[in-house]
């Protein structure tokens, strides 16, 4: 009976064994078969995965992208903003130096801005950007914050006019010393500025003395013209010759239109 014990002992641990040493031969069996499988599998959830972060990238590029946009757009518009600001209190700048001089004190000055001006042997003449919608008239003049006459306003059109420069061979005013009892009738010369006619020989006059209009025509008496750059004198003649460095700078863009 105990032989018999001993012998199934025996006999199960064998199984046993034998058991063991078979299922580590099928496992070996099976990785050898499907782990080439599982490595492929592998890579695939790699791949998957990195395109996965890749269009996460993206998106968030997008994102980066579209937030930069909208931020240049509000830029600009608060430089938008900030510019018209700054023209508003340039033209109320304007207007408060306008009521100042006397010759404008009871007029009623529209800001306008030169945008082109045309310096040619035919004539001197520039554009604004003011017409009829804002009640420019033909006739009107054209002068600095500062009281200098740039110019008279020869053409209307709907939001511009064509204004002839002081300088220009078609425009006249009466002018006088200022500080002084001399007065003449200043006209364009081209590049050579202004002349002044009917000065006789007996006025007083010198280089350097500042010309303003008289008021005796159609433009304000007041308002600086130029100075007297060159005089000549000549007893054999009538009048003396005289030459007006124009006040007006053209680089100044901004300007106020009178209505006469």
């Amino acid at each position: 009976m105990r032989r018999n014990g001993l012998k199934f002992l025996i006999g199960a641990i064998v199984i046993v064994l034998a058991l063991m040493t078979l299922n580590r031969f099928a496992l070996g069996r099976l990785r050898t078969v499907y782990a080439p499988f599982a490595v492929e599998r592998a890579q695939w959830f790699d791949a998957l995965g990195q395109l996965h972060e890749f269009f996460a990238y993206a998106k968030q590029w997008r994102n980066l992208t579209e937030e930069n946009q909208i931020l240049k757009e509000q830029i600009q518009r608060h430089q938008s903003s900030t510019a018209a600001l700054e023209a508003l209190r340039y033209d109320n700048d304007l207007l408060r130096r306008a009521l100042a001089l006397k010759p404008l004190a009871r007029s009623n000055p529209i800001p306008a801005g030169i945008f082109n001006i045309s310096m040619t042997p035919d004539g001197y003449a520039a554009l604004i950007n003011q017409g009829k919608e804002a009640g420019i008239r033909p006739g009107a003049i054209a002068v600095s914050p500062e009281g200098v006459l740039i110019g008279v306003v020869a053409e209307v059109f709907g939001n511009s006019s064509h204004l002839t420069l002081v300088s220009d061979p078609s425009f006249k005013a009466t002018v006088r010393v200022l500080g002084g009892q001399t007065s003449g009738i200043v006209r364009g010369a081209l590049v050579d500025g202004m002349v002044v006619d009917l000065i006789v020989q007996s006025d007083r006059i010198s280089e350097g003395d500042t010309l303003v209009s008289s008021g005796n025509d159609m433009i304000p008496s007041g308002l600086v013209l130029g100075t007297v750059s060159h005089v000549e004198a000549n007893d054999t003649e009538l009048f003396k010759k005289v030459k007006v460095k124009p006040a007006a700078e053209f680089i100044n863009s901004r300007v106020l239109i009178i209505n006469l």
